[in-house]
Order: C-alpha cells, then structure tokens, then sequence
C-alpha cells in the first residue's frame, strides 16, 4: 500500500513537472534583458571552449554581481556556452526552468518531511499536501520573471539549495521526534546544513539565510517535538535562536552604519523611505501571489509611490499594523494552525536581506523566489484543510473545488504571462501598457521599437512608424522629467541619425549639458553616455569635439565609482581616434587611483602594444598579475603568453 501511494505521488510529480514545463515554453523564446549583456553575452570568460582548470575559474569568477561573484550559477552558464557566445536566450531559458523544475521538487520533499515531522503522515488533511505545495510554487505567474531572466538563475540555485537544506534538516528531525538523535547524525545534519549553506552563498548572498529559516521551521511547526515529548528546553532555544539575527543585523547596521547609509547619496531615496516603501510592497507581493493580477505584474515597477513617512500615504502604517495583526494572531493560534505563524516569519525573514536597509532597488519581483515557500505552504494547508471541511459534498470533486480553482487561476494567468515573454516587443508593449507611468518601462518599449527598426525587422512604413512612435515616447519621458538623461541622448541620436521635421538635435544636446551636471547619476544613466559615445565614434552624431569632451568630463567626475568614468573616457578617446599615448595617460593615472579595477589593464596592455612598447606591455602584466589576487583573470592572462591574445 505504502509503495502504491508513493508511485502514484511520483506518478502525479511528474504530471506536474511536464504540464508546469508546457506552460513556461512559449517564453523560452523570449530576449536576454538588461544584466544578462554584462554577466552573460558580452562576457568573454563566460563563453567559448575551457580546456583548464584555470578556464573554468575565471569562468566562475567572472561575474560582478554580488561580493562573492557567485560562482555556482555562472559555472552552470560556463558549461552550457561551451561552443562561444549564445545567439539566443533559449538554451539558457530552458536551463532556468530545469533549476525551477528542480526546486518544485525540493519543495515536495521538503513538504513530506514536514509532515512527518509534524505528525501529520497519517491525517487525510494532508494526504495531498506536497504535491499541492509543489503545484502552487511550480505554477505560481509571480515567479515566471525569474525563470524567463537568464541571470535570474542566481536567485534559483540560492532558493534551490536552501529548500534543500531545510528538506536535510527536516529528514533528521522527522526521525528525532521519536527518539534522540545520536551524535553522528547530528555531525551528519550540521555536515549537510554547511554545505547547503555554502552552496547557497556562493549562489547568491541571501543563502546566508538558511540557518535562520531552519529555526522559523523548527520554531513554529515543531513545537519542541522531541524523543517522543514536547521539549520545553528545545522550544526555548527555538525562540531564542530566531532572535538572534535580528540582534545581529541591528548591531551590524549600528556598527557600519556609515557604511549603509553612504550608497543612499546615489539613490532616489532616504534610507526610511525605502523601509517605509517595503512595508507596504510586502503586502503587494503577497497579493500578486494569492490574487495573480496579471496587469500588474511586470519587468518594471518604478511608479510605485514612495513612502515618505509612517502617515504618507496612510497604507504604510496601515501595513506595519497588518503584519502586527497578522503576527499576534498566527501566535495565538499556533498549537492549532502554526502554518500562518510561520508563512509570516518566513516570508518577512527571506526578505530581511533585499527589502532591508540595503541600498537596493526598491522592487524587483525575482526578491519572492525564496520568501514564497513559507506562503506557499500556508496556502497548501489552508486548501487542504478547507477540503477536509467540505469533504461531506455529495459531489466527488466537491472538497478539492477550492484548490481546483486557484491551480487553474496560476496555471492560467502563468500561460498568459510565459506568452508575454516570448519576444521583446511584445514583452516591452505589455509592460508599458500596464505600467504607462513607469519611465522605465516608456524606454524599454521606445527602446525596442528603435532597436526592430534598426536590425531591419520592419522595413517600410511600418518602420517610420516605428521611430516616430519610439520618438514621441521618448519626448513624452522629457516632458515630464527636463533632466532625463536617457530620454535627451536617444532623442538626440533618433534627430542627429534620422532628419525629420521635428529633428533639433542642438536643443537635446544642451539638455545632456544640463542633466550631467544636475542630475543623480546612475547605471542607467551610464548606458546612456555609452549610447551616446557609440553614436559620435559612427559619425551620426557630431557635436564639437570640445562640447562632447567637456560632458564626458563632467558625467566622469560625478558619477559614483572611478571605474564607469575611466571606461566613458576611453571609449571617446577611441572614438575621436586620439593617439594611444592620450589612452595611456589615462589609464595609468586611474590605475593609480584604483590599482585593483582589473579591467583597465587590457587596454593599458593594448595601448603599449600599439605603441610598440612590447617592455611595458610586459610590466603591465606584471601587473595585473599582482593586482589580481583571487586569479580571476589569471586564464586571460595565461592566454596572452600563448599568444591567443593581446
């Protein structure tokens, strides 16, 4: 009987698994987006044949993303880009959706063990709660811009091996609620939770978590179960633990605080308002999870209104006294429902590092790959439990209507949303729609439509159609922001590239002159000047040689960090055709003030050899072998010695 349930369970996962796969793969065919340029397509140590072992750790090494570079995602990219850069995002596409596969399976075991753990093997109230656990994460429409984001992957193997440590702990503690646990399992347990958590870091840094989500489990739904008793003691140190990152994050922001607040000069925001925001948007996540609104959801959510204050708007206060609520009410009903508990703790702890006080964007969708699981848990016991009261239906179907209904909703609304992202015009058309006050998302679609019209997609009328329309959008985003600056470089290159009636391409830029100078430089801004520089070095554009120095100079000195600077200048010099002695004056001086930006050595390097300088080529080398003290680039470099590079 045992193994008939057990093959229909795996019988029904892989139904699951095959149906949740059918409904991802119309966005497979979908565009690389934004970071995947930096982290994937455009990095060479990423891509082409490893033929050693020093190939492979410069491969692994080669992301900027993050402090430790995670290294475990960009490996899985390093194997599948063994043949040279991807012509599209498919086999990647196709790679995260396996990762997310994978989770939905480490969530049905982590499921399982639950309920032995808790005692709950037997109740027919949770016959079918793994496989409905897994349904609703596997099917959720919140999670698809995760899996249809390439370098999203990052996030996917740090939740995958984070829902596999807590299935490892829970294993050892389904078998510890009878009997004691001997020394060697427990070594075995803190062996594997070691591992799971290092797997996880070197993923993405929210891994860290998973020793603090072991104890929201452990305190919440165990209850100090322990050798055939409740544990007083094991409830203590329970609680105990779950306070102590707590303790440990406010001592870090307390100690280092100059260090938190000092990024905030370079955001859009104080560091209380971004606290206040999250308040608030944790709340809109957990709505576009339980209620799937696809008109709201989207690669962009930069219209979000910002919480200035406790009071502005009311719902901020309004959601700290939900969670309040939501908290109080979950403690007090613990011994009879604890999933409510513990889907709050869990869902606020997987949050506590990107909706923290970081200086990070305010909302990315990607953050609730890893906070879902304790929501997702709720839900599925809340179905089951609502099953079993509706179970005296003379209708067969009738107590699982409820659970039939919302798998139908995600299913749906999940189809919809992988339609969406299977081209990038119509990805950047449905966003804009819905979105129409995001700015970002305005670029996004104006962007594309420029970028169909010039890579001869549409030809005709149909691609004057297109720049007009890419034109208006981006004259719209002037409006209302004088200072955009990514608005004043695209309309300056679509009226220096494309004479129109309404070109006046000297008016937008002495609107690059202004914003450099006033506006809160950022990366996308950054991307801009590149654009620009990009135009003057292909003659489309063709301001003064001086003017366009002068802007270049200007956006070097005020945007945060040497190196987009040092980059921006070059790639002007390079465009003007200065002389290799002016790149290496540079150079040398931004090496001086940063010896450790590695990436200014290649065309220090380039420039010597240019020069026919092969000796100080050779001291440059010399180095940037001393700079590079993890060996990142030690492959590249070994590769100049070979002489299959320069």
């Amino acid at each position: 009987m045992i193994h008939r349930t057990l093959r229909n369970e795996l019988t029904a996962l892989t139904v699951l698994l095959l149906f949740t796969a059918l409904l991802y793969f119309p966005g497979l065919s979908g565009p690389f987006l934004f970071d995947d340029a930096s982290n994937i397509v455009d990095n060479s140590r990423l891509t082409g044949t490893k033929e050693t072992l020093l190939d492979w750790w410069g491969a692994a090494q080669s992301s900027g993303a993050g402090t430790l570079r995670r290294p475990i995602p960009m490996l899985s990219f390093a194997v599948q880009l063994q043949d040279g850069p991807p012509s599209s995002a498919f086999s990647l596409k196709l790679g995260n959706l396996a990762v997310h596969l994978v989770c939905g399976v480490a969530l049905f075991v982590l499921a399982s063990y639950l309920c032995r753990a808790m005692g709950l093997s037997g109740d027919s109230r949770y016959r079918y709660f793994p496989l409905l656990a897994a349904a609703l994460w596997l099917t959720s429409p919140l999670l698809a811009s995760t899996v249809l984001y390439p370098v999203q992957r990052m996030a996917q193997f740090s939740a995958l091996f984070v829902i596999s440590g807590l299935a490892c702990y829970m294993y050892y503690r389904s078998k510890w609620v009878e009997r004691a646990a001997t020394p060697d399992e427990v070594a075995a347990l803190a062996l594997w939770l070691g591992i799971f958590t290092f797997l996880a870091v070197f993923s993405k840094e929210n891994g860290i978590l998973l020793p603090w989500l072991v104890v929201v489990l452990e305190a919440c739904l165990l209850g100090g179960r322990w050798a055939g008793r409740r544990s007083l003691f094991a409830v203590r140190c329970a609680r105990v633990a779950a306070l102590l990152p707590v303790l440990a994050g406010m001592l870090f922001t307390l100690y280092q605080w100059d260090w938190v607040v000092g990024d905030y000069a370079n955001r859009d925001f104080t560091i209380t308002e971004r606290l206040f925001t999250e308040l608030r948007l944790s709340w809109e996540y957990l709505g576009w999870f339980f209620l799937p609104r696809i008109g709201e959801l989207g690669l962009y959510h930069d219209d979000i209104l910002l919480s200035s204050g406790f009071w502005s708007p009311v719902t901020t206060a309004i959601s700290l006294f939900a969670w309040c609520l939501v908290i109080g009410f979950g403690i007090a009903i613990r011994l009879r429902f604890p999933w409510l508990l513990m889907a709050a703790l869990f869902f606020l702890s997987g949050h506590s590092i990107e909706s923290g006080i970081l200086p990070l964007e305010i909302v990315f969708e990607h953050r609730n790959y890893l906070p879902l699981v304790g929501p997702v848990l709720l839900l599925a016991a809340v179905l089951h439990s609502l099953a079993f009261g509706l179970k005296r239906l003379s209708l067969h179907l009738g107590p699982w209507l409820p659970a039939v209904f919302v798998l139908i909703l995600f299913s749906s609304s999940l189809g919809l949303r992988a339609s969406v992202w299977s081209s990038d015009l119509e990805l950047a058309s449905a966003s804009y729609g819905r979105h129409p006050d995001s700015q970002r998302s305005r670029h996004f679609y104006a962007s594309t439509l420029i970028r169909h019209r010039n890579n001869a997609t549409v030809s005709g009328r149909e691609a004057d159609e297109y720049l007009l329309v890419a034109r208006h959008e981006f004259e719209r985003s002037h409006i209302d922001d004088p200072l955009d600056l990514s608005a004043l470089v695209m309309l300056y290159t679509i009226d220096s590239l494309h004479a129109t009636e309404a070109a006046d391409p000297e008016r937008w830029f002495a609107g690059i002159e202004r914003s450099v100078s006033k506006l809160k430089l950022r990366a996308t801004e950054y991307a801009s000047m590149r654009v620009l520089v990009a135009c003057v070095a292909g003659g489309g554009c063709q301001p003064t040689e001086s003017r366009m120095a002068e802007v270049v100079r200007v956006f070097s000195e005020r945007f945060p960090g040497p190196y987009a600077g040092t980059q921006l200048r070059l790639q002007l010099l390079e465009a003007v055709a200065a002389s290799s002695t002016e790149r290496i004056s540079l150079l040398e001086s931004a090496l001086e003030d940063s010896p450790h930006q590695l990436s200014h050595y290649y065309p220090l390097i380039s420039a010597w050899l240019d020069e026919g300088n092969f000796s100080a080529a050779h001291l440059v080398i010399l180095a940037l072998i001393d700079a590079d003290e993890d060996y990142r680039h030690l492959s590249t470099i070994a590769a100049m010695f070979k002489g299959g590079s320069s």
